[in-house]
């Protein structure tokens, strides 16, 4: 990229609404990519920063009840 540049670049996430655990740290959940001018000159996959571990019984209902209305 020439100098200069790089305040052109702009970003972009794409995630899933909603990810169920439990997450490996090691497992992408989405992905992020970088653009100049309408290319597309890099893209990575997102992961999590740590092992996220399945919620207890009341968590699980709890989480299931709220994804119900959203």
């Amino acid at each position: 990229m020439p100098r200069g540049r790089a305040n052109l670049v702009q970003t972009k996430l794409d995630l899933p609404p909603s990810v169920v655990a439990p997450i490996d740290r090691s497992t992408s959940i989405g992905k992020v990519s970088f653009t100049l001018e309408g290319k597309e000159i890099a893209s990575l996959p997102v992961y999590p920063m740590t092992d996220v571990a399945q919620a207890g019984f009341f968590g699980r209902m709890y989480d299931s009840v709220r994804m119900k209305f959203q």
